[in-house]
């Protein structure tokens, strides 16, 4: 758990950031940005560092500072302190933490809790914490300090290129040993990623109002994973089968048959386009709207555009099919659909 620096100017190149992320203060957002700038200057080995990489570990950290108030300098408040780390388990800790900083971090000077939006142990602080603040002593409730360390935390002392699926695999083992934190992060990395990229001149073909209309045909039938969803009066659906039905009635496109393999779509068929969760104004009806943390395996759940606020889809075991809203679902991951 780790730290970065505290400045309110633009960073010379912001070429890859974009203006607002929803759920992202401004400040925190300008902090990952300017670190993933700034890091090369602590940590000149290291290649690939980004905005995206920072937010991942923000999210699970901290959910960026959720349920605080960020000044502009990039103070925190209130402060954010994790569980006690008496080995108890709590937040995933078996390991007892002594106090290492006299209470000064977590105002425990018994034992030590992870503090800050990036959740650094308060011994892992000491070594590590950098600020590029004037006249100011490193702190882990900074949000400029909190993301400039957590940069050079995963850049480490060795040569490192984040790019590397591998070396970013080791650079978040290094900041939190548990495969399933790793995962979790870099599902979030993707997610913000696709939020940097350059958004493609969209030219679609307009509505396709027909695949919601196919996909009505399911309306209040039970869904069913694996189902067939080839006859209405017989089968039932599941998520994937659903979209697949619609668009092989609609348009005769035969899509695959999971919802791992359809979201890949834009990089097998030439047809289909990818439309980023910022770019909500390029979706049209019968869009397939993707849910989960990262492609393809982080995908759980797939539904058909409707309009802004509404899509068609099959839900789970013991819900039907039904119309429903999808605006309000956190972990919206972006859409695929017709040029």
């Amino acid at each position: 758990m780790i730290g970065l620096i505290a400045m309110t100017s633009a960073s010379p190149d912001r070429a890859d950031a974009p203006a607002d992320i929803d759920g992202i203060p401004e400040v925190l957002l300008d902090a990952y940005q300017q670190a993933a700038t700034q890091v090369t200057e602590h940590a000149p080995d290291c290649e690939g560092m980004t905005w995206a990489v920072l937010a991942g570990i923000g999210k699970v950290e901290s959910n960026h500072a959720a349920g605080t108030e960020v000044d502009e300098d990039g103070t925190i408040t209130p402060r954010i302190i994790g569980p006690t780390l008496d080995g108890s388990g709590a937040g995933g800790n078996t390991t007892t933490h002594t106090d290492t900083d006299d209470g000064q971090w977590d105002g425990d000077d018994d034992l030590d809790a992870a503090v800050g939006p990036m959740q650094f142990i308060p011994a892992t602080w000491v070594s590590t914490g950098t600020t590029t603040r004037d006249n100011a002593d490193p702190d882990p409730h900074n949000a400029y300090d909190a993301t400039l360390t957590a940069a050079i935390y995963l850049c480490g002392t060795e040569p490192t290129d984040l790019s590397s699926p591998h070396d970013l695999e080791d650079a978040l083992w290094r900041y939190n040993q548990s495969t399933v934190y790793a995962e979790d992060v870099i599902g979030w990395i993707d997610t913000y990623t696709q939020m940097s990229e350059p958004a493609e001149a969209l030219t679609r073909s307009g509505s396709q109002d027909d695949i919601i209309t196919a996909a009505e045909d399911w309306l209040d039938t039970p869904y069913l994973y694996g189902g067939a969803c080839n006859d209405p009066a017989t089968d039932r659906c599941d998520c994937s089968s659903l979209a697949r039905y619609a668009y092989r009635h609609a348009t005769g496109i035969e899509l695959p048959r999971t919802t791992y393999d359809q979201v890949l779509l834009p990089d097998t068929d030439a047809r289909f386009v990818r439309i980023p969760p910022n770019r909500p104004q390029d979706l049209r009806p019968g869009d397939l709207l993707f849910f989960g943390t990262h492609a393809p395996q982080g995908i759980g759940h797939v539904g058909l555009y409707i309009d802004d606020d509404r899509m068609i889809e099959a839900p789970r075991t013991g819900l039907n099919v039904r119309i429903t809203t999808w605006r309000s679902r956190i972990n919206y991951y972006g859409a695929v659909g017709l040029r």
